[in-house]
């Protein structure tokens, strides 16, 4: 028996769906987001606690914390107004370069570019 569904939950389904193919990008075995929706910052974390110990602006209101070399989390600040953008070469694009493979541990290391061999 189907269940018939509002649009709302429609467009719910669909926005998760989307959030989904773009999570399964990292190599992150887990993601934590908070949006703390008065200060309008989304916090994603890749292991808990994060326990960084540097703090690496990427772009405007981009920041990547890091613990040695390990990526731990990152911070976008103003995040309701990055909604819908997407260019080439922003902070968003160098963020997901940093955290592009993963170490034997399961977490998020930095990319430090080309391989050399």
């Amino acid at each position: 028996m189907a269940t018939t569904l509002t649009s709302s939950t429609h467009d719910l389904v669909a926005t998760c769906r989307a959030v989904a193919s773009e999570m399964l990008r990292l190599s992150a075995p887990h993601v934590w987001v908070d949006y703390d929706q008065e200060a309008d910052v989304l916090y994603m974390s890749f292991r808990k606690p994060q326990n960084a110990t540097k703090t690496i602006e990427v772009d405007d209101d981009i920041l990547v914390r890091e613990d040695g070399r390990m990526i731990v989390g990152l911070t976008i600040l103003n995040a309701s107004a990055r909604r819908g953008r997407r260019k080439a070469g922003t902070g968003r694009d160098k963020a997901l370069k940093m955290v592009t493979h993963s170490t034997g541990l399961g977490l998020l290391a930095i990319d430090s570019g080309p391989s050399r061999g």
